[in-house]
């Protein structure tokens, strides 16, 4: 029982690959989004506003009407 924990090597490799690839995109992205924090217009931030809402709301799914949150999908849909 106790050898059988080189079977997870390989998977325990695959992650670690994976989280770096995912640290490597998220700086990618956090250094374009530093070069252009200033140039985002007040549209972008209405879309921004209106898409952690909905976040917000679909993760209360359970405790939302079903069309409050329809209204609101469709709202951002544009």
């Amino acid at each position: 029982m106790f050898n059988s924990r080189w079977l997870l090597a390989p998977f325990y490799v695959g992650l670690v690959i994976a989280v770096g690839l995912l640290l490597i995109k998220f700086a990618q992205e956090l250094i374009h989004l530093i070069e252009h924090v200033f140039t985002v217009t007040l549209i972008a931030s209405i879309v921004a506003i209106s898409a952690i809402e909905l976040l917000k709301s679909s993760v209360n799914v359970a405790a939302r009407d079903n069309r409050e949150l329809m209204w609101k999908v469709a709202s951002t849909r544009r």
